[in-house]
């Protein structure tokens, strides 16, 4: 039997299984992840120092669990430095008014109109990389990996959107167990295991002999997978799917047990698309295109904000709603900064910040602000709601903006 799982630092040692043959369960000891404590004027707001975990660390109750809530409990808390995108497709298809389409079979069974509005109500946003991914290789991948984009009801991807390579995925959906761990298997992935949990990770040694998969397993990080049947893990090293699967076990904190990002889960209402991510993963203006660093004079200043999010839902069948939100620990702080992230979405000389990228022509005076009680502090939020039939062209262009290029620096201090 050989060592399945990487070294990874002392602090968080973690002991994993993996051999070559079909998974079998091996129990790994308790894994403790170091978070530091970070105070609120320096930014990430993370759990304090923890103690050893006698117990598993308790589930995050919900008041009303969500395919959001469901997929932030499986991420690890060590994601909360990374960005994080959360797309619900099976959504955009009841927006459009279609039944969710289970099969390619029935996908392809759409009329032109249908496949239209279906692609109307997603409004431009991408999907992750691993579901383009499924969906450009159909059916190659369907036959090759065992799971399929339409066994897909909500998913997340981590990492730099920048950067081909480095995400992790997380779906929920219907997934065929015993058929993906014997497709990849054959492909040469090794069995292996983690708290309990069956996984299955591809050597590097395997990975040139794909040959025309190298590049789908690459962009897509199946490297490492793991599922249940209803939730998915892709990551593209096996230290990162372990951290996932001490989180999935209790032994470390999930993503959901942070303040500032389980809040923003909390006062979202229940998005086809969000985005989530903390200070520290904003870049400096100063590192934004020279078109984009100049600030308008008549801008003031906010009080310095810790995670924020960015969602488009439908709150009806007849309107779609654009929100960004800002959590702060102190509600004094989103009081006091209300009024300026309200003129920050207000038209300068009749024309809208060049940083909205167009989304202020689609929206145009139907900006609306909003400081809400959270369990853990309070949100500041930034929302427009509109007809559902009216252009909304510059969405999928704002959320690039501020999710790859980076505009998001513009609503820091």
């Amino acid at each position: 039997m050989v060592s399945c799982a990487p070294e990874v630092p002392s602090q968080a040692r973690m002991t994993s299984g993996c051999h070559s043959a079909s998974p079998e369960t091996l129990h790994s000891e308790v894994v403790t992840t170091p978070l530091t404590e970070t105070s609120a004027q320096e930014g990430t707001p993370l759990l304090l120092e923890p103690t050893v975990q006698e117990e598993p660390w308790p589930a995050v109750e919900w008041p009303e669990p969500t395919w959001l809530t469901e997929i932030v409990d499986t991420l690890s808390l060590n994601i909360a430095e990374s960005a994080i995108w959360l797309f619900n497709p099976v959504a955009a298809q009841e927006a459009a008014g279609l039944e969710h389409a289970e099969s390619a079979e029935e996908w392809f069974s759409w009329t032109a109109e249908q496949q239209e509005a279906y692609w109307n109500a997603r409004e431009g946003i991408p999907g992750s990389g691993i579901h383009y991914t499924m969906w450009e290789s159909y059916p190659d991948w369907d036959e090759t990996f065992g799971f399929s984009a339409w066994d897909v009801i909500a998913m997340s991807e981590t990492g730099e959107r920048q950067r081909v390579g480095f995400e992790v995925n997380a779906l929920t959906g219907r997934f065929d167990k015993m058929k993906i761990q014997e497709n990849l298997l054959a492909l040469g992935y090794q069995g292996c295991s983690h708290a309990g949990m069956d996984y299955l990770a591809l050597p590097e040694d395997r990975r040139l002999d794909l040959n025309w998969l190298a590049d789908a397993v690459a962009y897509s990080n199946v490297m490492n997978v793991f599922t249940d049947g209803r939730i998915l893990l892709t990551a593209p090293t096996e230290e990162e799917l372990v951290e996932l699967l001490s989180a999935r076990a209790g032994e470390t904190p999930s993503l959901g047990h942070d303040p500032a990002f389980g809040d923003l889960v909390f006062s979202m209402p229940d998005p086809l698309f969000i985005a989530i991510f903390n200070r520290h993963a904003v870049p400096a203006p100063a590192n934004l295109p020279a078109a984009r660093r100049e600030r308008p004079a008549e801008w003031g200043s906010m009080q310095n904000w810790e995670a924020l999010s960015a969602s488009f839902s439908r709150s009806s069948p007849d309107l779609k709603r654009i929100t960004i939100a800002l959590w702060y620990a102190e509600k004094a702080d989103a009081e006091g900064s209300e009024q300026e992230l309200y003129q920050r979405f207000e038209p300068v000389d009749g024309l809208y910040p060049e940083w909205m990228l167009g989304l202020g022509d689609s929206c145009g005076s139907h900006w609306g602000t909003q400081v809400s009680d959270t369990p853990a502090g309070a949100v500041l939020s930034v929302s427009c709601q509109v007809d559902a039939g009216s252009s909304s062209e510059g969405l999928a262009a704002m959320m690039h903006g501020l999710l790859v290029e980076g505009t998001v620096a513009f609503l820091v201090n």
